[in-house]
């Protein structure tokens, strides 16, 4: 086992060789499609197997029917009193308006 375990990391060591090559090589560029990154994790996760979805049983409906029950709720309201202030507003300046011009059509 532990010389099959050897194998396989000496193979999976090449794969690492050519991104590294590749992350030497294209250092300068700021292209963030397809870069080291994105291979590494497409790698990865095509190695790792999908886990099932495991279905468990759905639980029924339960249905609790509450219309027939005689119940009721007090809800009590606060009375407002309204004190009433006159509100003095300033007075509006004078806004002068230019006349109109005349226009004369012949």
């Amino acid at each position: 086992m532990i010389v099959l375990l050897k194998a396989i990391l000496k193979s999976w060591q090449a794969i690492v060789d050519i991104f590294i090559d590749f992350n030497a090589s294209c250092s300068v560029c700021h292209n963030e499609r397809y870069n080291l990154v994105y291979w590494i994790v497409k790698l990865v996760s095509s190695l790792i197997p999908k886990l099932s979805i495991i279905q468990f049983p759905k639980w029924p409906d339960i249905i609790i029917d509450l219309h027939n029950i005689r119940a009721g709720l007090n809800i009590i309201m606060p009375e407002f009193n309204f004190k009433v202030v006159p509100m003095v507003l300033p007075q509006l300046p004078k806004l002068y308006l230019p006349d109109t011009p005349k226009i004369e059509i012949a």
